[in-house]
């Protein structure tokens, strides 16, 4: 499965972000503002989705319920990063634990 970076997004054929977004409302039509926006959020923001709300609705094409979206998905990619660096490895499963007193 393909991770969804903002350079993942403004390469991704519009019908494959379609069909990934597919149980939101109009996605074809956001499909099309999601690859414009990962587009600028590359030139302008390094592929970093910006902290603010008001960043996000200076971005081509992005309102309300688009500025939302992207928090959402971002915030998803997020908890799913800090998932997967949490969980021990078998490096550490097998590293001596340090002797209580």
């Amino acid at each position: 499965q393909q991770q969804l970076t903002c350079a993942a997004i403004a390469a991704m054929p519009q019908s494959t972000l379609a069909e990934t977004i597919s149980s939101v409302h109009f996605n074809n039509v956001k499909a099309r503002h999601l690859r414009a926006a990962s587009q600028q959020l590359l030139v302008r923001h390094g592929g970093r989705v910006p902290a603010s709300h008001f960043s996000l609705l200076a971005l081509p094409g992005i309102g309300e319920k688009m500025a939302g979206l992207l928090r959402r998905v971002h915030k998803a990619v997020a908890a799913n990063m800090a998932t997967a660096m949490a969980t021990p490895t078998a490096a550490t499963e097998a590293a001596p634990r340090p002797a209580e007193d």
